[in-house]
């Protein structure tokens, strides 16, 4: 992502802060279970690499303003000696770790009592202290069972070592991960007069949100919209000097912004507009229709943009049969003959 901040120093703390409970999804399976990847896996991650897959975006790099970004030549305040003092640790063990084909791997690595752990893209692997491979090479999403979106191995993944609960933690991005964008917009300079500002939020360069802020609004709004993110995402915070009489040549619309990328989404989000924000991953709450002229049952549920389901059947509610997939819209009907396949159905992302 893009972070576009406004910064001062400033010795207040940071805002908002909010503590919540942790949802409970599961429990991997134990590390011992988990196969290691075969050479013929691994050989696919490469082709990924090296095609560009992932993040093309990144092939081509694209710096519009390195002409004007300072400081040019080299850099003051660039170290390139070591330093006098050698008060650091005795190096103990060196050892190889993975080798990603992705660009970048986002090395992560992390010491526990006995074992280091490393993450890259898209894999992890688990050494003991002597450098002995015990685990792994592993996909990385093979960690996460059946939660939401473990189905995806898209990497920027993080490890952590959690000494007080003697756990491993680790994250990797999702295809798509819900975020509710916090954004700010105020007027500056109200002596001045003016007819006010208008804040812009763009995703990927397409408008999603604005606000028009009059001259007199020194405090200005806060907004959140939400999105359903994909690694990747570009998220800009813009700013245009047409104010409420759609003129921008008055001279006097200073302004400030900020905004705020929250992985925390609330209940039934809602955007500005008032419309429900679906949260991908989010429990699918399906409805029915029964047509008993043409003996036709037609499911709906609360479609994610971009996303594709599954329709499964059942008669016990023990064996499930997958009866349609790659279904891209929130609907499906069901013709029902004289006698009914299944008494049961129900809607899941692959």
């Amino acid at each position: 992502f893009i972070f576009m901040l406004t910064g001062q120093s400033q010795e207040i703390p940071a805002r908002p802060v909010e503590i919540i409970t942790g949802k409970f999804h599961g429990i991997s399976r134990p590390l011992r279970d988990i196969p290691p990847m075969t050479p013929a896996e691994f050989r696919q991650l490469e082709l990924k690499g090296l095609t560009r897959t992932l993040n093309k975006g990144l092939k081509d790099r694209y710096y519009p303003y390195a002409s004007i970004a300072q400081p040019q030549g080299n850099d003051p305040a660039w170290q390139d000696f070591m330093g006098p003092l050698s008060g650091g640790p005795t190096l103990l063990q060196n050892f190889d770790g993975q080798t990603s084909p992705y660009y970048p791997p986002d090395c992560n690595g992390t010491a526990g009592p006995n074992h280091f752990m490393q993450t890259i893209n898209c894999v992890y692997a688990i050494y003991d202290k002597t450098g002995t491979i015990v685990a792994g090479p592993t996909n990385m999403n093979l960690l996460f069972g059946n939660v939401p979106g473990a189905n995806r191995n898209d990497g920027d993944p993080i490890i952590l070592y959690d000494d007080v609960a003697d756990r491993w933690v680790a994250t990797e991005l999702t295809k798509l991960t819900p975020l509710g964008v916090r954004w700010h917009t105020r007027h500056v300079n109200v002596a001045c007069g003016g007819n006010g500002i208008t804040g812009l939020l763009y995703v990927n360069g397409v408008l999603q949100d604005s606000v028009v802020i009059a001259f007199t609004d020194g405090t200005g709004v806060i907004r959140t919209y939400y999105i359903n993110a994909q690694p990747g995402d570009k998220i800009d915070l813009a700013l245009s000097a047409k104010g409420t009489d759609g003129i921008e040549t008055d001279g006097c619309d200073a302004s400030a912004n900020w905004f705020q990328v929250d992985p925390t989404i609330p209940p039934n989000p809602k955007q500005p507009d008032g419309t429900p924000f679906i949260p991908a991953g989010s429990q699918i709450t399906v409805t029915t229709a029964y047509n008993a002229a043409q003996s036709q049952l037609t499911l709906n549920w609360n479609a994610v943009a971009g996303s594709t389901y599954t329709v499964w059947g059942t008669m016990d509610l023990k064996a499930w049969v997958q009866v349609q997939t790659g279904i891209a819209t929130g609907s499906h009907t069901i013709q029902i003959g004289a006698t009914p396949a299944y008494q049961f159905y129900r809607v899941s992302q692959p």
